[in-house]
């Protein structure tokens, strides 16, 4: 039996802010391979309704099943005690990602000492971040990391106030979930995937996605909740509740048993 996992297919919602080389890929193999899948599944309800409606050959074989969450780890801040917001985006680079949302903030806040922007990327981000706001990095405002350790990362999200992610897309959104786990809250611009991953409560949904005014309004909402302790505490009951990684791989294992009951 065959069984494929979709992430998401913003290549066919949105072709312009992906490479080409990725869409052709994509539109020759994604048809072949739904329609030899005995199922399909889809780690986001989101993912599920837009391939089913891009995709119909997928109907009746999907089946949802999210990622899980990084358990919460509780006690384990080590932000200085200041009045400084320290905003965390953790994003490789892609058009859709949008992170030129990113830059027009850090330009915003140029003369404001109270906001500290951190960039975790990938080459191109670094590249581009190099470009883009170059003036940001050398003033200090803005820090960018490529490459860092599972420990480094989580010594990032320890550190900081506020995760802000200004994809426009995403299936799931891993760092979404693990800025949550450490009591992290969340800006994000709604209507994907990530809508189901961040807890209600503990995030700023942003509708006006492409008006830095709006994040920046966003973020100086963020700045009252975080100074709260219990909302904090908030943040870490939701991820509590949420499956785990195991908990997920247990119901792909379920997944693959079941179709090979049906077929023997």
């Amino acid at each position: 039996p065959a069984v494929v996992t979709v992430h998401d297919i913003i290549p066919f919602i949105a072709p312009d802010l992906v490479s080409r080389t990725l869409y052709v890929q994509l539109a020759l193999r994604m048809p072949r391979v739904l329609r030899k899948a005995h199922k399909v599944i889809c780690i986001s309800k989101w993912t599920e309704r837009t391939l089913v409606q891009r995709f119909p050959q997928a109907l009746g074989k999907t089946v949802i099943v999210p990622c899980g969450f990084p358990s919460a780890k509780v006690n384990e801040r080590m932000r200085p005690a200041d009045e400084m917001l320290r905003v965390l985006t953790v994003s490789r680079h892609e058009k859709y990602k949008h992170l030129q949302i990113l830059e027009q903030l850090v330009h915003k806040y140029e003369g404001n000492p109270r906001i500290q922007f951190t960039l975790v990327t990938d080459d191109f981000g670094r590249k581009w971040a190099e470009q883009a706001i170059q003036r940001g990095i050398a003033q200090g405002r803005i820090s960018v990391h490529t490459s860092l350790s599972e420990g480094q990362l989580a010594t990032c999200y320890q550190t900081h106030d506020v995760l802000l992610h200004p994809s426009k897309f995403e299936g799931f959104c891993l760092p979404a979930a693990e800025a949550q786990s450490h009591g992290l809250p969340v800006i994000y611009a709604a209507g994907s995937g990530i809508d189901e991953v961040v807890a209600e409560g503990a995030a700023i949904a942003e509708a006006s996605a492409d008006s830095p005014e709006a994040w920046g309004n966003a973020l100086e909402q963020m700045r009252q909740r975080v100074e709260n302790r219990d909302f904090r505490q908030q943040v870490w009951e939701k991820v509590r509740s949420r499956p785990t990684w195991r908990e997920a791989a247990n119901s792909i294992k379920k997944v693959y048993n079941d179709l090979k009951l049906s077929i023997t």
